[in-house]
């Protein structure tokens, strides 16, 4: 059975930027050093300050086990799936991650080519998204399917650039 872990993204969501743009989440004390599992609860800022929550979220996550970033007390700003074991060297994260990325971004392309070339009788009552669009707005649904093809090259060819460049950062 799958858990699920909660993490805030700090007073006023400050920190949930950092969060969803480095993949990563941050748990206290930040001064403390990495955690280790010899290391104590009090290293950590004691069971006031959540060193306890350190070793919690550091030993109970396990793979498929849902991440839900939280801002506020109930505004939730991400959901995220735990794909791999607690480490990963930083490549293998890095390339796993942009797998995903494009897997996702060729999935939409194959998506948008069943809304373009299928073809099924006005009766049959078959209806792609396209088709279901048309019949809302009166915009022919070759128009719809065009249209989602050439944002979704666009930001295909966007993110595959920005991907694969070198971080300077």
């Amino acid at each position: 059975m799958r858990a699920v872990w909660q993490v805030s993204g700090g007073m006023n969501g400050r920190y949930a930027e950092v969060f969803l743009k480095h993949g990563v989440a941050l748990i206290d004390p930040g001064d403390a050093g990495s955690w280790q599992p010899d290391r104590t609860d009090a290293d950590f800022g004691g069971t006031a300050y959540g060193g306890s929550h350190v070793r919690r979220f550091a030993t109970g996550p396990r793979r498929g086990d849902i991440v839900l970033l939280r801002t506020g007390a109930a505004t939730i700003r991400a959901v995220g799936l735990i794909a791999s074991t607690y480490r990963l060297p930083t490549a293998v994260n890095f390339y796993l991650l942009r797998f995903i990325t494009i897997a996702s971004c060729l999935y939409a392309l194959l998506d948008i080519r069943s809304d373009l070339f299928t073809l099924a009788p006005a009766d049959s009552g078959f209806a792609n998204d396209a088709v279901a669009l048309s019949r809302l707005t009166g915009i022919p649904s070759i128009i719809w399917a065009g249209l989602w093809l050439i944002i979704s090259l666009v930001l295909l060819v966007f993110f595959l650039n920005r991907a694969t460049r070198v971080n300077s950062e």
